[in-house]
């Protein structure tokens, strides 16, 4: 979380993935282009090999620091993490796939690229508004060609042999889905529901989709499972895979605009859109006891995935039993400890990249 020129950083307390992997004899190396993830943020914790390229560095040349790295650890099992950011702010894909998906000169264009809610009372420019998305998947693409060139790489070398590869996004893009843009500000499913795929050749079947709910803290069980490693213990998440996984409740929540919270279910989610921090929980359960408050009704979100899965129509009711069970569900998750985080100043290299990708001002 970044507040302007400080931040959050991991504390030495909490164990992260890299060092279980490097405790089991693991080589670890990481390639990061998100400011976010530079070295005094603490996340290189575990890794032998820690490298960050900046925010505007494409995928091919990502590709090329890992591979380079691969080459001098062929004889070793290695954990490796790659973080790309192509497809994100500033939308800008290489020259040759600006014109994919729009038709015509972008003359006289606006490209938005900002985080946050719509601010202005004219709607946004429609034609605008296509150029920016159509930009934003002009990214993915050249993403999918490069990371295709990637794998083929790592073929080439043999690298593909007994290895468990996952690939996955960790948010998604509003493009006024919900009167905003860009991300961090709101829990609906444009921002929440992301891709993830995981490819371990004769140990998972092909073409195999998991219908039930994934939270990305589910990964780590899953990947100490498929590693063959001793999980560690009170870790949260569950083995995807397990017959045994029963969650029934995912929470989410974010830090910015009105710092919602949500809990869903394969169904259902409830989004609390009030502006409540963490330290305020006895505002909280105050504020939650009266459900037929009005203010309570302009906090309070219900929809119907299956029925509304871009979130349009809020079936919230004081009296639906829903509502009552899902409340409980978020408060559980609120008094539940937490780790205290550490601060950190920023310097200016990073407050720099930071604004330029739009999560500070």
């Amino acid at each position: 979380m970044c507040i302007r020129d400080r931040s959050d950083v991991l504390s030495e307390d909490f164990l992260t993935m890299a060092e279980v992997f490097k405790k089991n004899r693991y080589t670890t190396g990481a390639f990061v282009t998100n400011p976010h993830l530079r070295k005094f943020f603490g996340l290189n914790q575990g890794f032998d090999h820690y490298q960050y390229l900046d925010s505007l560095t494409r995928a091919d040349e990502l590709n090329r620091a890992v591979l380079e790295w691969l080459d001098q650890h062929q004889k070793e099992p290695v954990f490796v993490y790659v973080h790309y950011m192509d497809v994100h702010m500033p939308y800008n894909p290489p020259p040759h796939y600006q014109g994919l998906y729009f038709f015509g000169p972008p003359r006289g264009l606006y490209i938005y690229q900002f985080n946050g809610p719509w601010r202005f009372k004219q709607e946004p420019d429609s034609l605008s508004l296509e150029y920016t998305v159509a930009l934003y998947d002009a990214q993915i693409n050249y993403w999918d060609d490069a990371f295709k060139r990637f794998i083929s790489a790592l073929e080439m070398r043999g690298c593909l042999k007994n290895t468990l590869l996952i690939i996955l996004a960790d948010h998604g893009e509003e493009f006024y889905d919900h009167k905003g843009f860009g991300h961090g500000f709101t829990l609906y499913e444009e921002q929440l529901h992301i891709p993830l795929y995981i490819i371990f050749p004769g140990v998972l079947k092909e073409n195999q989709t998991n219908e039930h709910l994934v939270q990305t803290i589910d990964l780590f069980p899953t990947i100490c499972h498929l590693a063959k490693i001793k999980c560690p213990k009170d870790l949260p998440g569950e083995n995807i895979f397990s017959p045994k996984k029963k969650t029934k409740y995912i929470y989410s929540e974010t830090y910015r605009g009105k710092v919602p919270r949500s809990i869903r279910t394969e169904r259902y989610k409830l989004v609390f859109n009030a502006g409540v921090q963490e330290y305020e929980m006895e505002n909280l359960v105050k504020l939650l006891k009266n459900l037929n408050s009005p203010l309570v009704k302009n906090y309070l979100e219900l929809y119907d995935l299956n029925k509304d899965p871009k979130e349009r129509n809020n079936i919230f009711s004081p009296t639906n039993p829903r509502v009552k069970e899902y409340i409980y569900q978020l408060l559980q998750v609120f008094r539940q400890s937490r780790g205290k985080a550490e601060q950190v100043e920023l310097d200016q290299r990073t407050i720099k990249e930071l604004k330029s990708l739009g999560y500070i001002k």
